[in-house]
């Protein structure tokens, strides 16, 4: 979800409605950035829109997410590849090298249930611009000034209420922290 949970998707209230307004606003900019026209980013901002939308209505509260009697459901690959038969999950454990009969949880089975009937009955452009958007957003921080204001603009002031974007150094500082910080950790103890 580009939101931070489903309820952000899901409330009707005035404060809600604005604030899915101002997302769908800004998945239309970023996507503007990235080279679309104008219409064609307001058209595929309401696709992600709604997508994320479905994808919320399968997902669990934060409150059960807290109750680890509703997040524990362990399986195994062949099981969870039963249930799912459209996500893959055999190759992209072999893809990680893992062997099939691992034991692993699946935190949300609803989720994924809903997720393989989307792969099913969702249409391939949906899921290009779905994805195209899920791409730009997590790149956005480390892309040119135009795409770090926008991500910033929404994710930093509207979402979270800071005032200011942290310096670029600063920001690059955590960055590689963030990527390296038990290498970086060992450097800095060697010293």
């Amino acid at each position: 979800l580009g939101l931070p949970d489903r309820d952000y998707y899901l409330k009707t209230d005035a404060k809600s409605l604005e604030l899915k307004k101002k997302y769908e606003e800004h998945v239309a900019r970023t996507l503007e950035l990235a080279g679309e026209a104008k219409p064609k980013a307001a058209a595929d901002a309401k696709t992600v829109l709604a997508f994320e939308t479905s994808l919320a209505k399968a997902s669990q509260s934060k409150v059960d997410l807290r109750d680890p009697s509703k997040t524990y459901h362990p399986t195994t690959v062949a099981a969870l590849a039963k249930t799912n038969s459209s996500l893959g999950w055999p190759e992209y454990f072999r893809s990680q090298n893992l062997p099939e009969d691992v034991t692993v949880n699946v935190w949300q089975p609803s989720f994924f249930s809903a997720a393989d009937a989307l792969v099913k009955t969702t249409p391939l452009a949906t899921w290009r611009t779905y994805l195209r958007w899920q791409l730009l957003a997590a790149a956005a921080p480390s892309l040119s000034k135009a795409f770090v204001d926008e991500s910033f603009a929404f994710n930093g002031k509207t979402l979270s209420g800071v005032p200011e974007i942290q310096p670029r150094w600063k920001r690059c500082v955590q960055a590689t922290d963030g990527a390296m910080g038990m290498a970086l950790g060992k450097v800095y103890v060697a010293e």
